[in-house]
């Protein structure tokens, strides 16, 4: 019989939501919802060629994708913005090495600004706390900087998670001169 999953999976852009994800479902047998599909399904409006969240809309939209569903996977980007905590189990946020997301980033064609933005925002642990505040000790973690997908999964499905306070990347750009001047 699959495994009874409700989870949130979230942290910054490029490390690995979409792909967590998905393998969870498989493993599970359950569904997998994107917030970043529901709010482009919503109206909206774009900025920059960014969509902005349409909050409320995205809110009903997913409280009605779940609706009757015993077992489901959801992520994204700004999830503790439009995900209510009655519809999750756990929240995961994956964290990584701001040095190797950037590299991702410019891989992926972001420029500089905008890797600059989600490297800092890793580095502080902005998804992380913005998470706590709104789920409070439902929040676990996961450096997945140098971890195969396999693997990240079995940790989530068996919940052996990091210790929050063991991943510090202000820390260590107090000893790693290049992940200090791209915070700067």
């Amino acid at each position: 019989m699959p495994k009874q999953v409700k989870i949130l999976i979230t942290g910054s852009p490029a490390t690995g939501k979409r792909s967590v994800a998905s393998l969870i479902c498989k493993r599970t047998m359950c569904k997998c919802i994107s917030i970043n599909e529901i709010a482009s399904a919503v109206p909206h409006v774009t900025y920059k060629n960014e969509i902005v969240l349409n909050r409320s809309a995205v809110k009903r939209r997913l409280r009605s994708e779940v609706s009757g569903i015993n077992s489901y996977v959801i992520y994204g980007n700004l999830a503790w913005e439009v995900v209510q905590k009655d519809l999750i189990d756990i929240v995961v946020v994956l964290r990584c090495n701001p040095l190797v997301l950037y590299q991702r980033y410019r891989r992926r064609g972001y420029d500089e600004e905008k890797s600059k933005d989600n490297v800092v925002a890793e580095a502080i642990g902005l998804v992380y706390h913005e998470c706590l505040k709104s789920f409070g000790p439902m929040v676990e973690v996961i450096d997945v900087t140098y971890e195969s997908l396999e693997r990240i999964v079995d940790r989530i499905l068996g919940g052996k998670f990091d210790n929050p306070s063991s991943i510090d990347w202000l820390e260590l750009a107090s000893r790693d001169q290049n992940l200090l001047r791209l915070l700067l």
